[in-house]
């Protein structure tokens, strides 16, 4: 949050503002099975009938931010260009009625501009409540498509990286993780999602592999991140 928070709080606190390292564990799949009562491998990406070619979108849905509406475009492009998607999930968004299997959206304005997509028009598009993003992957989905706006981190990209599930996002600062597209380029995330759905069950393993390596950067465990903590905190009591 650096871009957008640095100046706004050495103004606001009268003080100077230090980044510091982000920090991922994958103790977080731990707690995620204890949470569930899942297991360590059914919380893992596994090529699934049941589930193949269903999106998931994961916004909370509380700003634009991170708001559903850029990621839903994505899949309704690719869905254009001959994607074969089963269905999306609209996680995070309440309807108007929630037991309605089409469930519209409970801002009018969203609701009006969703209708006109060819995805919602062939009932593949359902809004759904708050899960848990792995044991809702585990039951119900395939890929994510997700999209932020200078929230270039987030731990949902290390939790379904670290796990070798999917996810097509635009989070510049671990640009290397899933399959990642620019800004707002909603184009190329549905080109990186066309390319989900036709190889990802191919290379799955080794997609899970080199997001692990990558992940160590982020690891509690990772000596060099354990340096820069340590430099931070004696530089406090200098």
């Amino acid at each position: 949050m650096t871009n957008t928070n640095q100046y706004y709080w050495e103004i606001l606190c009268r003080q100077k503002c230090i980044e510091v390292p982000f920090v991922w564990s994958n103790n977080a799949i731990k707690l995620i099975q204890l949470v569930t009562n899942k297991t360590y491998n059914e919380l893992l990406y596994i090529p699934n009938e049941n589930t193949k070619n269903k999106i998931a979108i994961f916004e909370p849905n509380i700003s634009i931010m991170k708001w559903a509406l850029p990621s839903l475009l994505i899949c309704e492009n690719a869905y254009r260009k001959n994607a074969d998607i089963k269905h999306v999930f609209v996680n995070n968004v309440h309807g108007k009625n929630i037991n309605d299997p089409l469930n519209n959206f409970n801002l009018d304005a969203f609701n009006s501009v969703s209708m006109n997509l060819d995805l919602f028009v062939e009932k593949k598009i359902t809004i759904e409540g708050r899960y848990n993003t792995l044991e809702f992957m585990s039951n119900y989905s395939n890929i994510v498509v997700s999209h932020q706006w200078e929230n270039n981190l987030n731990y949902i990209y290390f939790d379904l990286c670290w796990m070798g599930w999917p996810i097509v996002h635009n989070a510049s600062l671990c640009k290397e993780l899933g399959y990642y597209y620019k800004e707002f380029n909603y184009e190329q995330g549905s080109q990186k999602l066309i390319e989900c759905i036709e190889n990802h069950h191919k290379n799955h393993y080794d997609y899970l592999q080199k997001n692990r390596k990558i992940i160590d950067k982020y690891l509690p465990t990772n000596k060099i991140l354990q340096e820069k903590y340590i430099k931070l905190i004696n530089n406090l009591f200098k």
